[in-house]
């Protein structure tokens, strides 16, 4: 994968420390009419490709290609895309004919927070001030987007354990329900195992959700249309926003309109956008001073405030443990209780470690000692890879399984802020900050998962009149709060002209 790969704001693929391709694809298929003498082509690495020689020009590659192809698939896909750069949306900024709204994600939060030593509430607050004054209308927090995607992966599982007879099934080898969060996943699971595909969990992801929220909650009440960025930890992110599922319908039939995400940066992306502008959110003390109280978006501020996960007793923003989203913890503490009748309260998930430390899992046992609900979250493609082929061999022993892409989850991103010429250890210090800073450690941050029955928020979007009216899993929530996936076919060129697997790519 393209892991530290540079950050230029340019068009073209950027490989970098190529350290976790799941297998490195013999040929990209996106076919092409080639010259039947010559159908093979190298591909050589270089550090630094320099400037195109004079008459060549610079590869252009779209998000729709990248989408399209079922060739090569890596954790973190670092294609850098004209439409989705720091460079974008400043234009956007200077063109003054859009809201510019952009929503962080907890784990980009805490990487923010380490690389610039200061508490997650402290990054967030100043990321807010400081891309205010660069003309953004409003900074969120996914917060309320997090915890609407966690209610309803709950609400499916649980529907997906009772239709599998539980709480009374026979022991032996269940099919699991796996988390689709991840778009490293999903690309790889549809570009090399459809099989698996009616076993994704349909929910969208916080980013989609954020970005029908924005959509569809906030842009009604701007005075002018919206334009949403979102700060991811991960390159794959970019490729999830330009999916046409997450599209509002287009001018014509068939063709998809505005997406919910107009932009996706990662975390290094704004620390390098902040550091063009000569800010920094460690030692501008004047950044922040605002708070959150502030009117800064006409006529959208409760509506903007609602989607925000501050505690305001704590001074501190809530974020689900575990640093990718708390999946397999959440579901299985629901599934205990509302399946099982086994609540936990404040009782640990007893969390055991699995074959290596990117993978753990978690037992319920029944009334007999037999497992009665077992989980799994496995981080790292060669877990994943392990993951798909035990259930293809139909000897998976669990009910749930979280799958990231990158090993050590969304808190280890590939789009993270990196350590400017730091060695593997400064790298693993970094990491261990980063954790730090998601746990609160030193503040500005508290774990926590939802509470549906006891959240004022979560009840307006469920309740009657609501976006979501009818509770979790209604056609409501399921029209925005779920999605689709779609097998990736290898294309066939008719006619004449040789049709080759793209280019017989020997790496």
């Amino acid at each position: 994968r393209g892991r530290g790969a540079p950050m230029a704001a340019r068009s073209g693929v950027t490989l970098g420390d190529l350290d976790d391709f799941i297998s490195p694809s013999q040929a990209c298929v996106k076919p092409i009419r080639a010259d039947p003498k010559r159908s093979t082509a190298r591909i050589q690495l270089e550090d630094d490709p320099g400037a195109p020689a004079p008459g060549q020009a610079v590869a252009q590659i779209s998000l729709s290609d990248c989408l399209a192809c079922s060739g090569c698939v890596t954790s973190a896909e670092t294609v850098l895309i004209t439409a989705q750069s720091a460079g974008e949306l400043r234009a956007r900024l200077e063109a003054r004919d859009h809201d510019v709204v952009v929503t962080v994600s907890p784990a980009a939060r805490a990487s923010l927070a380490a690389h610039y030593g200061v508490d997650p509430a402290t990054a967030q607050l100043r990321l807010r001030s400081a891309l205010r004054r660069l003309g953004c209308a409003e900074v969120l927090d996914c917060g309320a987007a997090a915890d609407l995607s966690l209610c309803e992966a709950a609400a499916e599982f649980v529907a997906h354990l009772r239709a599998s007879g539980a709480p009374h099934r026979a022991p032996g080898p269940r099919q699991p329900l796996l988390c689709a969060a991840c778009p490293g996943v999903v690309c790889f699971l549809e570009k090399q195992h459809g099989w698996l595909l009616p076993r994704l969990s349909a929910v969208r992801s916080p980013q989609q959700v954020m970005g029908a929220l924005v959509r569809r909650w906030l842009e009604p009440r701007a005075p002018r249309p919206v334009y949403h960025a979102a700060v991811m930890p991960c390159f794959d992110k970019k490729l999830e926003a330009a999916r046409a599922d997450f599209a509002g319908p287009g001018p014509e039939p068939g063709r998809p309109g505005r997406r919910d995400v107009d932009c996706v940066l990662s975390t290094q992306e704004v620390a390098e956008l902040l550091e063009a502008q000569g800010l920094s959110l460690g030692d501008d003390p004047g950044l922040g001073e605002e708070g959150v109280s502030e009117e800064a978006w006409p006529g959208t501020g409760p509506a903007a405030a609602a989607l925000n996960n501050l505690d305001p007793a704590q001074g501190a923003f809530r974020a689900p443990p575990g640093g990718s989203g708390g999946w397999a913890e959440f579901l299985f503490r629901v599934a205990a209780q509302e399946v099982f009748g086994r609540p936990l309260g404040e009782e640990a998930v007893p969390w055991v470690q699995g074959r290596n430390a990117d993978w753990r899992e978690a037992t319920l046992p029944g009334p007999d000692g037999a497992p009665a609900l077992r989980v799994a979250v496995t981080h790292g493609f060669r877990n994943i890879q392990n993951v798909v082929r035990r259930a293809k061999a139909g000897t998976l022993p669990y009910d749930y399984v979280e799958l990231m892409a990158c090993p050590g989850g969304c808190l280890n991103g590939g789009g993270q802020a990196r350590v400017q010429g730091g060695d593997v250890r400064a790298g693993r210090a970094r990491l261990e900050a980063v954790k730090e800073a998601h746990r609160g450690d030193a503040g500005g941050a508290v774990l926590g998962w939802p509470d549906p029955a006891g959240d004022a928020r979560l009840r307006a979007f469920y309740g009657p009149g609501g976006l979501f009216q009818g509770g979790p899993l209604s056609p409501a929530a399921r029209a925005l709060l779920h999605t689709q996936y779609h097998a990736v076919q290898d294309e066939e060129m008719a006619g004449p002209a040789v049709a080759t697997p793209a280019l017989a790519v020997n790496w």
